[in-house]
């Protein structure tokens, strides 16, 4: 749920950024299945070294076992709030010094 009413609100999330550059988006098909699909997508091990509440383990097959998943919507949520506040106030920063400069 996302009603604060039941949070106990811990920390908020920084250095956003500096997190999404250890992220590498990729195309990728999976693995024994004779198929055209391909996909995009990032590595649920990369993610879990930035943003481990968003990676969870699931089991997928008798030759894989349990796998790592990433929910998408929680990091989507993250990178997109997070990522654009921390733009927000370099781009004020920059553009207050550019005024100061500017005289």
């Amino acid at each position: 749920g996302s009603d604060i009413r039941i949070k106990d609100r811990l920390d908020n999330v920084t250095g956003v950024l500096e997190k999404i550059e250890q992220l590498t988006p990729f195309r990728y098909k999976l693995k024994g299945i004779d198929s055209p699909l391909t996909f995009i997508g990032l590595s649920a091990q990369d993610v879990q070294s930035v943003f481990p509440e968003v990676v969870s383990e699931t089991y997928y097959n008798e030759e894989f076992g349990n796998i790592l998943a990433l929910d998408y919507s929680v990091l989507s949520a993250v990178i997109a709030v997070g990522g654009l506040k921390e733009l927000h106030a370099k781009v004020k920063a920059l553009e207050e010094r550019v005024k100061a400069l500017e005289g």
